[in-house]
């Protein structure tokens, strides 16, 4: 097969690649989607089955944790082994490596990550190793010479679930973890050192490949192939996306309340407990666009409610706690559940309280029901009395104060974002309560420095109440890939009609931006996400999808090693 390529000049050559369509015609969809239930269901939970998914898991391999590291060592590393690939066992990582040729020529990098959000779909990062891996099988068994050596690198540590930073993983590989960053520590105390084990240090801080790594030599170019986490794609009615920029985010560590609260009984006779429940969406906080018809937010939908709430009912509220179901800083709040202590001196009084708010409750889920093309499903407001022993602990009156801090920062990091605009999205993904002081974990990111910047500000400037400390590690800016590689993809995906394609942007993170970072040419495939669901259990890629993105990639890899 003759593919387009650009040679050192920007002119357009072809390059002959005999066998590659038999590569290509081997690959099959249904055969990846099986491989992906096969690493999910390591620590996954089993799901009720769906017409176009007879079996599929929720995923749960959290940076770095046993689930994690099985992953890699029970389902990836196997398979490179039976492909006769030599494989590398690094603390961030396992790699293998299919000799080219010429082995002295500079490796190509198929990089993405098998760790997980807390309860995630079987696509996100997965596609990429799973990909890698199918690509090199296809081009084995048709007999593709490849003169350079092929490295497949399955990453942990893209998710910030585990160390409140993202993209640990990469950064080691490519351009080293300094102290600070293996000081993080997880809501257990581990910190990142002890979870990749002290004898591994001196390894992870510095890089694996070079030119200042001394393991790997410094690839000749990364790939990348990863599920969109969108929905343009889709909209578009389009099959691929070749990636020319990857969007950064800033997070921040924030605290509302500095000294801790005592714990109160409640000051009048009678009281009744109620847990208010947000039945939201959980999806990509970076990736999905702001608005109601792209997310489904339940800690903003929260906010609202209870802001209205405690207007109305004054003294007679008392906020206990709010909890998001699976919570993680870079994840859409999904279902958000507040519980509340209602207070009155007589029972009459207690009884109209309890009316006033499920009224309110009402109201809130007819007018939710009335945004045209919302995410919401249909009356996501629910309120159940709960147990005085199951309600948890009550504080002082200020308390209330602290939360309704809370809730207007939630809602200003919205209403901010969708002012900004130009692909800057906003979101508070966490909240925990600790002796009545609130910790929230806040992500601002865009495709564009100027307007995140312009809008973190704003947030800053209008959070009254809420301290903001330094961002997190994992912060950065937007990162621009090769552009010689981007028009070599995009080029070749229309030579091998591999199916319709475009070229755009990254409003996620990804792993490929690290390699960028240091330096080496660096690119990234995308195919699409149905209904643009992402860091969720219902995300969905169809197998025709998996299927010319992995043949994508085959083809990218081929050329890439034959250059």
């Amino acid at each position: 097969m003759t593919d387009a390529m650009l040679d050192p000049q920007g002119e357009e050559t072809t390059l002959e690649i005999p066998n590659l369509p038999e590569a290509l015609e081997a690959i099959d969809g249904y055969q990846i989607e099986s491989a992906l239930v096969g690493l999910a269901s390591i620590n996954g939970e089993l799901l009720e089955p769906r017409v176009d998914q007879p079996e599929r898991y929720a995923a749960s391999r959290l940076a770095l944790t046993e689930a994690d590291k099985r992953g890699r060592s029970e389902f990836v590393k196997p398979w490179m082994e039976r492909l006769g690939m030599d494989t590398i066992d690094h603390p961030l990582a396992t790699i293998g490596i299919l000799k080219g040729s010429n082995p002295e020529l500079a490796p190509v990098v198929v990089i993405s990550h098998t760790d997980s959000v807390p309860r995630a779909d079987m696509y996100d990062g997965d596609v990429g190793v799973v990909g890698g891996i199918t690509a090199i099988e296809a081009l084995q068994s048709s007999d593709v010479t490849l003169k350079r050596t092929v490295m497949v690198v399955s990453v942990t540590g893209e998710e910030s679930s585990r160390f409140g930073m993202a993209l640990f993983g990469s950064k080691g590989l490519f351009l080293g973890l300094t102290g600070q960053e293996l000081a993080l520590k997880d809501a257990d105390g581990v910190s990142m050192a002890e979870a990749v084990g002290e004898e591994n240090i001196d390894r992870v801080k510095r890089p694996l490949f070079g030119p200042v790594g001394d393991e790997l030599p410094t690839p000749h170019a990364v790939i990348e192939l990863h599920v969109e986490q969108n929905d343009s794609l889709e909209k578009a009615g389009l099959d691929l996306g070749v990636v020319e920029a990857i969007a950064a985010p800033v997070r921040f560590a924030a605290k509302i309340g500095e000294t801790p609260l005592e714990v109160e009984p409640a000051s009048k006779p009678f009281n009744s407990f109620l847990e208010i429940a947000a039945q939201g969406k959980a999806d990509h906080s970076g990736a999905t666009p702001m608005g109601e018809a792209s997310r489904a937010d339940g800690l903003v939908a929260s906010a609202e409610l209870m802001m209205s709430l405690m207007a109305a009912a004054g003294d007679s509220l008392r906020i206990g706690a709010v909890t998001i179901d699976d919570q993680a800083i870079n994840k859409i709040p999904g279902c958000v559940r507040t519980t509340v202590r209602l207070e009155a001196d007589t029972q009459q009084e207690l009884d109209q309280l309890e009316v006033q708010l499920i009224g309110a409750i009402d109201r809130s889920n007819a007018a939710k029901n009335s945004v045209r093309g919302g995410r919401f499903d249909e009356n996501p407001f629910s309120v159940n009395m709960v147990p005085p022993s199951e309600a948890g602990d009550f504080y002082s009156p200020e308390i209330n104060n602290r939360y309704n801090d809370l809730f207007k920062a939630v809602v200003q990091t919205k209403t901010t974002a969708e002012r900004v605009g130009q692909g800057t999205v906003g979101t508070i993904g966490t909240v925990k309560c600790v002796d009545g002081v609130l910790d929230v974990g806040v992500d601002v990111r865009g495709i564009e420095k100027a307007p995140r910047d312009d809008a973190i500000k704003d947030i800053k400037h209008h959070a009254s109440g809420v301290i903001f400390g330094k961002a997190l590690s994992g912060s950065g800016d937007p990162v621009s890939l090769d552009q010689r590689l981007v028009v070599q993809v995009k080029r070749i995906i229309d030579s091998n009609d591999l199916g319709s394609s475009i070229v755009m942007p990254s409003a996620a993170g990804h792993d490929a931006q690290n390699a960028a970072r240091a330096g080496i040419p660096t690119v990234m495939i995308f195919v699409p996400s149905e209904n643009g669901v992402a860091h969720n259990p219902e995300a969905y890629t169809s197998p025709e999808h998996l299927q010319k993105g992995v043949q994508a990639l085959t083809a990218s890899v081929a050329m890439f090693a034959n250059q």
